[in-house]
């Protein structure tokens, strides 16, 4: 099944990209330790937040192995996810 997520939950997930961007970046450069850190933490409190966010929503879907789609923000279950690659490799 596909579950819709409200923008102001996906928002969470694009600052958790934003924020694995920046981590890569600072680590690279000299002196970036402490940005790469801070960083690093920040993709895992926007990775939480999201969940929980989306968790609330649909409590049903809590104990199953999900999967998100950042172009049409929907978190997909692990079966939903499986036809599509069935599909895509099957060419149907």
């Amino acid at each position: 099944m596909e579950y819709d997520v409200p923008e102001k939950i996906a928002i969470y997930m694009d600052k958790m990209f934003a924020s694995e961007d920046l981590r890569d970046r600072c680590i690279k450069l000299p002196f970036g330790f402490r940005r790469a850190r801070k960083s690093a933490r920040d993709v895992c409190y926007f990775k939480r937040k999201f969940w929980t966010g989306v968790f609330e929503i649909y409590p049903e879907i809590k104990d199953k192995r999900l999967f998100y789609s950042l172009t049409q923000q929907k978190v997909k279950t692990e079966t939903d996810n499986k036809q599509t690659h069935l599909a895509q490799t099957t060419g149907n």
